[in-house]
């Protein structure tokens, strides 16, 4: 073995989160489907899938947050800790609200600051969807429905599934593992295979009709 080529030491923490993240982006894109094409008949499909995506994710985030040396410490990856300080300091809720916006930390440079991000702002969108899901009759079912602000709603939120499902290639990439690291195209392909078969983790060995 290559002594310059260190393990990233993932167990089996990151691998569940590699195979649920891709179910629930999967389950969200294709509930966006059913709600945007989908008849009326077919909605309660679209309900399914929302309430399979954000359990899921929610559980991607618990892995990840296992998986650090300082678990309780989870919240450092999206704020700024003494930004956060001075703000309580102030006596934030109360006051201390010109600190409060400056907490979100985003490190364009860093794979694992986006990906926090991704996770939280998907999380955020599969939550208002789940919790529409279970009261389709209720003021968020209708303000998520069928209108231009609800398409375009679970337009994005498939939009940052998308991007969950890749990142699981994006962290492969970023590590000096000679097969992962040689190709900007790991990514892709990743998220591919999560988009043709997200419950059984194999591609199809037939060709598409």
């Amino acid at each position: 073995m290559n002594p310059f080529v260190a393990s990233p030491q993932w167990g089996w923490w990151i691998i569940f989160y590699f195979y649920l993240g891709g179910i629930a982006a999967g389950a969200y894109f294709l509930a966006t489907l059913l709600e945007l094409m989908g008849k009326d008949e077919d909605r309660h499909l679209a309900r399914l899938g929302y309430r399979i995506a954000f359990p899921l994710i929610a559980i991607c985030g618990l892995l990840l947050t296992v998986d650090l040396e300082r678990p309780e410490r989870f919240w450092h990856m999206l704020l700024q800790s003494e930004v956060a300080q001075r703000a309580l300091d102030a006596g934030w809720p109360l006051g201390g609200w010109g600190e409060i916006v400056q907490t979100p930390l985003l490190k364009w440079f860093s794979p694992m600051s986006i990906g926090a991000w991704a996770l939280a702002l998907f999380g955020a969108w599969s939550f208002l969807s789940f919790v529409a899901s279970l009261w389709p009759e209720g003021r968020l079912a209708g303000f998520l429905g069928r209108n231009p602000f609800g398409y375009v709603f679970h337009i994005l939120g498939s939009g940052l599934g998308f991007f969950v499902a890749s990142y699981t290639g994006v962290l492969l990439n970023a590590t000096n593992q000679p097969l992962w690291s040689v190709s900007e195209w790991i990514a892709p392909l990743f998220f591919d295979g999560d988009r043709r078969a997200p419950l059984t983790g194999k591609r199809n060995v037939k060709p598409d009709p």
